[in-house]
């Protein structure tokens, strides 16, 4: 597990040190800098894995721009590089000092670190779980699209692949388990009752069954094209936690999309629950306060971040920790204003 990252000179980053959980959640106001925090992590990874292009960017979740457009544009600064440190559980750094090649047409990214083979690749060979980290933005039209056209194995990063993939899942023997965990965890919405894969579908359609408890036993099952987007969002994300063949350190965009507020709350404490289960380490972002209320901040492997600019327009992030029991809920906490991460402007 990732125990802190240092990224300087990223974006609205200047210098910060981010200590990490195994659950994450950045609150902030819009345009704090909680996407560049994201983005500045999964920069870290294209680098770990020596790949400082911009299809891998892409793929990655990192909005490609030019380069110099992803250095700081502050009055006072003239930074040529980005740098990113990442240290384990076990107290080992990795770091990366990613300089911005204007000599070259089109101007690039190069590592210090990474070198250039015999076959004219550039590779830098470190394998960590850092290398795979995602950041899963997700988009209701890529949900409901029934294909395996993603680019990311073996779930896209705005939710591709979702249904083809568990097609794959309940053809297998060795998935049983994985299959009736996601279902088992479905029924926190009170309307569903059962999922199933269809046996008898061609290899190109990715269909499934779901079975509404409200209906009568005389109904057929309807297909993933008749549910709630909520249903679809919370399939994805136990999908992508429960399943070990996907990345053990990843990020979730706006992680209360499509949940009410008290579901909200329970979703965020069923993934909590997961990722210890599963071995996953995750941060996510909302705008959501429901959100905050499905946090035990006692626990050490749950951290809240509050992300802000400070007066010279730095992105700043400072963790919230309890010294004592609060009279009142998180959600209303930040509401309220205590918690800070809110604009002051208006």
């Amino acid at each position: 597990m990732i125990k802190e990252i240092s990224i300087k000179n990223f974006k609205s980053i200047v210098d910060l040190k981010l200590p990490l959980g195994r659950f994450n959640l950045f609150i902030g106001a819009n345009g704090s800098g909680k996407s560049n925090i994201l983005e500045a992590i999964a920069f870290g990874a294209a680098a770990s894995a020596g790949k400082l292009d911009f299809e891998y960017f892409a793929n990655r979740g990192i909005r490609v721009v030019e380069p110099r457009f992803m250095l700081p544009a502050f009055d006072d600064m003239d930074a040529n590089g980005i740098a990113i440190s990442i240290t384990d559980g076990n107290d080992k750094t990795s770091s990366f000092d990613i300089q911005y090649n204007r000599e070259v047409k089109p101007a690039r990214w190069e590592d210090s670190n990474v070198y250039v083979n015999e076959k004219g690749f550039r590779v830098m060979p470190c394998d960590s779980e850092l290398n795979h980290f995602l950041i899963y933005s997700l988009e209701e039209s890529k949900l409901r699209k029934a294909d395996d056209s993603n680019r990311t194995f073996p779930l896209g990063l705005h939710g591709e692949g979702l249904f083809a993939y568990l097609k794959a899942l309940a053809q297998r023997p060795d998935s049983v388990e994985i299959f009736n965990e996601i279902k088992e965890n479905l029924k926190v919405l009170d309307w569903f009752e059962d999922l199933q894969v269809p046996k008898e579908q061609l290899s190109s359609e990715f269909n499934l069954q779901l079975k509404d408890n409200y209906l009568a036993e005389t109904i057929n099952m309807f297909d993933q094209r008749s549910t709630n987007e909520g249903f679809l969002y919370l399939l994805f994300y136990l999908t992508l936690i429960i399943s070990d063949e996907t990345p053990t350190f990843f990020a979730i965009e706006n992680i209360d999309t499509a949940f009410n507020p008290k579901l909200c709350r329970e979703v965020t404490k069923r993934l909590i629950a997961l990722a210890r289960k599963h071995g996953k380490q995750i941060i996510a972002t909302t705008h959501n306060a429901a959100v905050l209320d499905g946090l035990d901040l006692n626990e050490e492997d749950v951290c809240l971040h509050v992300v802000r600019r400070n007066v010279d327009g730095y992105t700043k992030v400072n963790q919230v920790k309890l010294k004592h029991k609060m009279d009142m809920p998180l959600s209303e906490a930040w509401q309220k204003g205590f918690l800070g991460g809110l604009p002051d402007n208006f």
